[in-house]
């Protein structure tokens, strides 16, 4: 729920930040207001480029663990890159594999284990 509340925010920080542009065009705004809303609008992209690039993180690691483990057992959540896997998985070998496949993934800066092996 928390992701989907930042994917949304995400969408309307992206909606505010193309609308700037046409208030600067308008002229209603002084050369130093102009500055701060550049400002203000560059910074808004990039949290938006981090969202999409986590997104898309979050995605590959998922189709790439259904494909190499045959799961779906394993949440997966991003941010700034870094992975966290948790939930319960079967073996050793299974835990150890799918670490491996999350860091094989490329924008992955790093893979945090959260997997509990069932006994």
């Amino acid at each position: 729920m928390k992701l989907r509340s930042a994917r949304l925010q995400a969408m309307a920080t992206l909606v505010v930040a193309m609308s700037a542009p046409a208030a600067w065009s308008a002229g209603t705004n002084s050369a130093g207001d102009n500055d701060r809303f550049k400002s203000e609008s560059i910074h808004q992209r990039e949290q938006m480029s981090s969202y999409v690039d986590d997104s898309w993180i979050t995605t590959k690691v998922k189709a790439a663990l259904v494909k190499e483990l045959k799961s779906t057992n394993v949440s997966v959540e991003t941010y700034r890159g870094q992975v966290l896997l948790s939930g319960f998985i079967d073996t050793e070998s299974e835990r150890k594999k799918a670490l491996q496949v999350a860091s094989s993934v490329q924008g992955v800066t790093g893979v945090k284990d959260g997997l509990v092996v069932k006994q």
